[in-house]
């Protein structure tokens, strides 16, 4: 009788872990699945000297297609949700100057229910007004306080300058340039770890920093 009893209370902790670990799963998981896997390359760590953008897109929208678009400025391909008849996010592209951008989005910038609510349509205005990334940098600054956005944006164009860049809704971290011979492995967002400096990433404010690539240099 009395191990039946033990049994039975085991078999309840059990299941009430169990429930906990689904919880928290469910809880974080969200995050984890809209977050897209990206990778910004210099060209000083590509054979060819050219600098690389690399995503792979986490999102909930399985069906995917490129459209060509006239921006202000200039045109350019854009690669959005096949859902999407107007075009109206664009979630990778690459303009007539060869300026690219692409994105993973990262819920702890958000500061209301709308963080992050115009990426993609930031991303399109990007690509239909940056001929480079200093006009990104200059559009980030010109829209402090306007733009809706929660992600990080990597960066390239045609003059071989690349980036990744972090901006909050109402400031703008420093551009961590890919000058040297170093290759991005992976960046991560993590709100409720303590936050650190990485000693490469000299100059950019920690306030503004709470997600940030680990760097390795190429063999």
């Amino acid at each position: 009788m009395n191990l039946e009893r033990k049994t039975g209370r085991q078999a309840i902790r059990w299941y009430q872990s169990l429930f906990l670990f689904l919880i928290i799963l469910a809880l974080i998981g969200k995050n984890i699945a809209s977050s897209c896997t990206v990778a910004v390359i210099s060209g000083k760590a590509t054979p060819d000297g050219r600098p690389l953008l690399w995503k792979n897109r986490d999102a909930s929208a399985v069906d995917n297609r490129v459209l060509y678009f006239k921006g202000p400025r200039f045109a350019f391909l854009g690669l959005i949700n096949a859902t999407d008849k107007e075009g109206s996010s664009v979630w990778a592209g690459l303009n007539s100057e060869g300026f690219a951008i692409i994105n993973s989005a990262s819920s702890d910038l958000a500061d209301d229910e709308k963080g992050g609510a115009e990426n993609g349509r930031f991303m399109r205005l990007a690509l239909g007004e940056c001929a480079n990334v200093a006009d990104f940098e200059a559009l980030l600054i010109r829209t402090n306080g306007q733009r809706q956005v929660a992600a990080n944006f990597g960066v390239i164009d045609a003059e071989g300058q690349a980036g990744f860049l972090r901006p909050p809704k109402t400031a703008m971290c420093g551009l961590m340039p890919m000058t040297r011979r170093w290759l991005p492995l992976a960046t991560w967002s993590a709100p409720i770890m303590p936050l650190r400096r990485p000693k490469n990433l000299k100059g950019v404010a920690i306030s503004d920093l709470n997600a940030f690539p680990i760097y390795s240099k190429k063999p």
